[in-house]
């Protein structure tokens, strides 16, 4: 059994990440073929660069298991803190502060054709 995981995982793997890199490559290149459909285009390159780092640790075992356990610190620690707190008190403050993000990191985006 572990002989024929491991042989999934030498064809998954690579694969993977060959489909990960032919769709985030065109995030890094200034032509509009895709413009008005990639999701990129919206997004500074610091954070591509960081998604892409994050999410290709995740597709291999070793660190997507790393990556997985300090998620799991977080997000237990994360949850002691707020289990005290009313779930209508965090709706209203994640609304606010999700309200406040989108104001502040607002854009002017033209859908559809709509700039010319």
């Amino acid at each position: 059994m572990q002989e024929k995981k491991n042989n999934i995982y030498f064809i998954v793997i690579p694969t993977a990440l060959i489909f990960y890199l032919l769709h985030i490559i065109p995030s890094f290149s200034d032509t509009s073929y895709f413009w008005g459909t990639d999701m990129w285009r919206y997004f500074p390159k610091w954070f591509i660069i960081v998604t892409i780092g994050i999410s290709a640790m995740s597709i291999i075992p070793i660190w997507g298991e790393k990556l997985f356990q300090w998620l799991d610190i977080i997000l237990s620690t994360v949850k002691k803190i707020l289990e005290p707190v009313p779930k209508w008190v965090l709706y209203i403050v994640f609304l606010t502060v999700s309200l406040t993000i989108f104001w502040i990191l607002r854009l002017r985006t033209y859908f559809l054709g709509d700039s010319q």
